[in-house]
């Protein structure tokens, strides 16, 4: 379903593919071992690396490892070309039938905009989503817990980060008598609601909040606080960004997050892909809006 849904959000940028590619990619890679070395000596170079060191350590002796180790690394990187993604003006799906019996799934991206374009609005868009997808929004209350028309509702804050423009995603697993059409719906129409500003500012200033401190919590290690710094590093090329990200959350206005949910948790940025058994659960509707 991931595989599927990046060939539909992404016709042209290579977010399409998965990093280790599909299935004849792999099959095809015996004859493609003299293009893997190419690839290695055109991107594996030492500017296009960054090491963090974290912890109580000794920066002469570190620094002397490196020089060590690192000093006879040669080469430069490689021009990429990325193909520009234009612009999703119109919904998209996909169904997938598993020979398998399964529940019925679905994964739904929203195609979001990079986070070097704007960290003020990634971190808007992962409280907009979280309003409307977190274990304590009205949406999961009412579909999971209530209603229990869902076995399962998923999604991750940090999928509104990426390096290129990307997308924010989500599964669910419904129950059979539940229909994908109902659960698109429910969330165009919680998405929505956020966009006219509906939720109350107190809503909005406790998931930001939580998320904040959800950041703060998870840099109990030096380990984490490396992994944390190379990955912000990795979207933004600027190793500041990590605490920029911070402060951007900390700032945020109920308006920022009804603006970015207005401008893209919208219909014509949505990729769905369904996934049901055969012949069984004909009655959830792949959607096709």
């Amino acid at each position: 379903m991931a595989e599927a849904l990046g060939t539909l959000a992404f016709t042209k940028h290579t977010y399409g593919h998965t990093p280790l590619g599909f299935e004849r990619d792999v099959k095809a890679m015996p004859g493609a071992y003299d293009y893997s070395r190419a690839f290695f000596r055109r991107f594996y170079t030492p500017d296009d690396c960054t090491l963090f060191v974290v912890g109580d350590f000794d920066a002469a002796a570190v620094t002397a490892l490196i020089h060590a180790q690192y000093d006879g690394w040669t080469g430069h990187r490689a021009a990429t070309n990325v193909p520009v993604e234009p612009e999703q003006t119109a919904p998209r799906s996909r169904a997938i039938t598993w020979k398998s019996p399964t529940s019925p799934r679905l994964l739904e991206g929203f195609r979001v905009p990079r986070t070097s374009q704007n960290l003020r609005d990634t971190a808007a868009l992962a409280v907009a989503a979280s309003l409307v997808l977190g274990d304590s929004s009205d949406l999961y209350q009412r579909l999971v817990v209530k209603e229990q028309k869902l076995i399962e509702l998923t999604f991750s804050p940090d999928d509104a980060m990426s390096r290129d423009p990307g997308v924010l995603s989500f599964s669910a697993k419904l129950k059979p008598s539940t229909t994908f059409d109902e659960v698109v719906g429910a969330v165009d129409q919680a998405f929505a609601a956020v966009g006219r500003g509906e939720t109350s500012p107190e809503k909005v200033d406790a998931v930001r909040r939580h998320l904040l401190n959800s950041r703060i919590i998870e840099l109990q290690t030096p380990q984490a606080v490396a992994n944390s710094l190379a990955y912000a590093t990795a979207l933004t090329g600027d190793p500041r960004s990590l605490q920029a990200y911070a402060d951007a959350l900390a700032s945020l206005t109920p308006e920022d997050v009804a603006r970015v949910a207005r401008t893209y948790l919208i219909a014509a940025h949505r990729n769905v892909v369904t996934l049901t058994s055969a012949p069984a659960n004909r009655g959830s509707k792949a959607v096709g809006r």
